[in-house]
């Protein structure tokens, strides 16, 4: 975070992305987990990494994007899908189990497996970033 300082990031994706690590390794009771709103942190801020950072572009987040992120980054996957498939992967944990309460919804969980996964995918992301573009 002291480099995206440093490098002159938006203050307020620090705090975002600051509030979701101080969520995510919150105490966790059986009637109180915080990893929902970590994840809703985690997915702001990957948000922003990928669409106003990496591809300097406006619109709404999707998977296409993400892969074009990766792509635009040197990613070289084994498959070339994979990415696209992750991207698929958090969007859809963040929509069923994170950001909507629905009636199907309604007994969703967010495994915190899927907390480390998007934020392993975003700390990644910025750490390739900001290797490649260390003055951006």
């Amino acid at each position: 975070m002291t480099v995206m300082d440093h490098h002159d990031w938006p203050h307020r994706f620090i705090e975002i992305y600051q509030r979701g690590c101080e969520l995510m390794v919150s105490p966790v009771a059986p009637l109180a987990s915080l990893h929902e709103e970590a994840y809703l942190c985690f997915f702001r801020c990957l948000e922003y990494v990928v669409m106003g950072k990496i591809l300097n572009r406006s619109g709404q987040f999707s998977e296409k994007y993400f892969q074009a992120a990766c792509e635009r980054l040197g990613a070289r996957p084994v498959d070339p899908n994979s990415p696209r498939k992750a991207a698929v992967s958090l969007i859809a944990t963040r929509g069923h189990a994170v950001a909507h309460m629905t009636k199907k919804q309604a007994n969703a969980r967010l495994d915190p497996k899927d907390l480390a996964h998007l934020k392993s995918h975003l700390d990644l992301l910025c750490r390739v970033f900001l290797r490649k573009h260390p003055n951006a």
